[in-house]
């Protein structure tokens, strides 16, 4: 009886702790895919949903606010800061790389990634 006992408990403590790593692995996928889901719609929008707000196609630089300061207001771009002019651009490079020329900033931080 006392085995019986034990082999429930054991099976028991499987289960929960089986339970508990179903529990941590959904946590740890849905951190992991949530900036990509969030990309891939973001990209989605700007490049191939045409009736979109937001909607430029490929090959196109686009700056959320038509350039304009951005403020708390605008939803566009996750966490804004009002000091940075943000753009964007999908580019496709399966006939070969694109060039992009921009002037030479010298009294402000550029950056491109």
């Amino acid at each position: 009886m006392s085995n019986e006992t034990n082999h429930t408990t054991t099976e028991g403590s499987q289960e929960s702790d089986t339970d508990s790593s179903v529990v941590s692995i959904a946590e740890d996928a849905y951190l992991y895919g949530l900036q990509q889901v969030i990309y891939y719609v973001t990209r989605f929008n700007y490049t191939q949903k045409e009736d979109s707000n937001f909607f430029v196609g490929v090959n196109r630089l686009y700056y959320p606010n038509e350039g304009r300061p951005i403020t708390a207001d605008f939803t566009a771009v996750v966490t804004p800061n009002a000091t940075t002019l943000y753009g964007m651009g999908a580019l496709d490079l399966q006939d070969g790389p694109i060039v992009i020329e921009m002037p030479e900033v010298t009294d402000r931080y550029f950056r491109s990634s």
